[in-house]
């Protein structure tokens, strides 16, 4: 009942009835009237005994846990993404993953339950006990999760909260084998809090020309798009400016002469286009020109500095160069720049027949 509960977590804080009255800024009489069950508190009254005590409201109430269907114990948890909601205590949270300590999805929503009440409230023994879900959660691994979390997701969260816990030796051991962006940022704060600073670099200088190849490749589709629907001076701002980013980048145009070729080449037609000076383009497009029927496909060029990772920049074409630019051409038939497309095109590799 509830006025048993009131006054056995009353007396087990050592409280007389008047300060807890002074806790809830309430009256002696009203606590006295909860703990006789001539008087219930309100709603908001109930949560911030809840709260005070550590215990949730159904615990209050004298529900019985096991009476939540799972269903709605995790539709609880997802809020914390939404509203930030923390009213399931702790205590409450490690009784219902006991009794389903095999579920995937519970496991995860609860690590991020955790997470997120870790960062608001800052209680360090929670992240022991998220590292001990989490390493659960690798053992039941289930691909098919409600949340499409990866197995490297769950190793980064472990190796996350070693890191925060200062034990950057066992954060790194969990990034073993793990690839992405993440993992190269955290794997260089830990390296860099151990003093291994070449070690921090490294790993930060390859996060870096991952994120430039990613966005370099991005623009690349993107100025094409802009010319297919016609917005021809988005093409050519766009070309302008990843030019000059590439080459703040490389040490000469040779370093990375093959993505400029190709956006020199959207450059040159859109500044044709917009009847643009195009001599510079031109001359550097006839000066680095490439052999017809080139063994170099651009889905195989690679730059010389991700040989060892085999990065693919050109994932949207097949064949040589030459033969590439002109199935793009093709592709623009109908559009405003496709006369400028095969003007340049010829101007560049000669007159030549195509289907």
């Amino acid at each position: 009942m509830l006025e048993n509960k009131i006054a056995e977590l009353r007396k087990e804080k050592n409280l007389s009835q008047e300060q807890l009255a002074e806790i809830l800024n309430t009256s002696r009489q009203a606590v006295s009237k909860w703990e006789r069950g001539e008087a219930y508190p309100d709603i908001d009254r109930l949560k911030e005994l809840a709260i005070y005590f550590g215990v949730s409201i159904d615990y209050l109430l004298d529900y019985d846990i096991e009476s939540l269907t799972l269903s709605n114990y995790l539709e609880r948890l997802k809020k914390v993404g939404v509203d930030s909601t923390f009213d399931i205590t702790i205590d409450e949270l490690k009784s219902m993953i006991a009794k389903n300590s095999n579920h995937f999805d519970l496991l995860i929503r609860s690590v991020n339950y955790l997470f997120a009440y870790w960062s608001k409230y800052h209680e360090h023994e929670l992240l022991d006990l998220i590292i001990k879900y989490c390493k659960k959660a690798l053992t039941i691994y289930d691909k098919n999760n409600e949340l499409n979390i990866k197995i490297d997701d769950i190793k980064i969260m472990i190796a996350t909260i070693y890191q925060i816990k200062n034990d950057f030796e066992q954060a790194k051991a969990y990034l073993k084998g793990v690839d992405g962006i993440k993992r190269d940022i955290l794997f260089a704060d830990c390296e860099m809090a151990l003093g291994n600073y070449e070690s921090a670099g490294c790993a930060l200088n390859e996060t870096f020309f991952e994120s430039f190849a990613s966005l370099v490749n991005s623009n690349i589709l993107q100025i094409r798009l802009y010319l297919k629907m016609n917005e021809v001076k988005e093409a050519y701002n766009l070309s302008i400016w990843t030019i000059s980013f590439i080459k703040s980048i490389g040490k000469s145009d040779d370093e990375f002469i093959d993505l400029l070729y190709i956006i020199t080449f959207c450059k040159a037609c859109a500044e044709k286009n917009l009847n643009l000076d195009w001599q510079e383009s031109v001359h550097f497009l006839k000066e680095n020109r490439p052999v017809s029927k080139d063994p170099n496909t651009l889905r195989s060029v690679e730059l010389k500095l991700f040989n060892e990772k085999k990065v693919n920049y050109y994932n949207t074409f097949e064949d040589d160069i030459q033969t590439a630019l002109w199935k793009e051409i093709a592709l623009s038939k109908g559009s405003l720049v496709y006369n400028d497309l095969v003007e340049t095109y010829n101007y560049i590799f000669g007159e030549e027949d195509h289907e």
